[in-house]
């Protein structure tokens, strides 16, 4: 089905393009010279688009922060290419699996959370 969702970031209906336009603002905000950060919670990253438009943001000036609980497939900190990302890995036996999108916005901090059960 072709979902309209207004305030939920729905994996397979919104998620992916939803952090593009909210990633674009931020790399934007950064090319105007204004403050521009991004902060994830996820449970990994290997998604290529999404990684290449990371460095997109890195590249621009972005401030990107990620938390992980297991895979990460994008290179933190390399010159030229993403030395405005810092990468954490968190593995422990109280680790929780919410999902957490922080953006900057212009200063009007944008959040998104996206809570597991288990």
């Amino acid at each position: 089905p072709n979902e309209e969702f207004k305030h939920l970031l729905v994996g397979q209906f919104n998620l992916r393009k939803t952090l593009i336009q909210l990633i674009d603002f931020e790399i934007a905000e950064a090319h105007q010279g204004k403050k521009a950060s991004i902060l994830l919670k996820v449970n990994s990253l290997q998604d290529e688009e999404m990684i290449e438009k990371l460095y997109e943001a890195s590249q621009a000036g972005v401030k990107v922060e990620l938390n992980l609980r297991g895979i990460c497939s994008l290179m933190a900190g390399k010159k030229n290419l993403s030395e405005n990302i810092t990468a954490y890995s968190i593995v422990d036996r109280f680790l929780e699996h919410s999902r957490i999108f922080i953006f900057h916005h212009g200063g009007q901090q944008l959040l998104a959370r996206h809570h597991t059960r288990l």
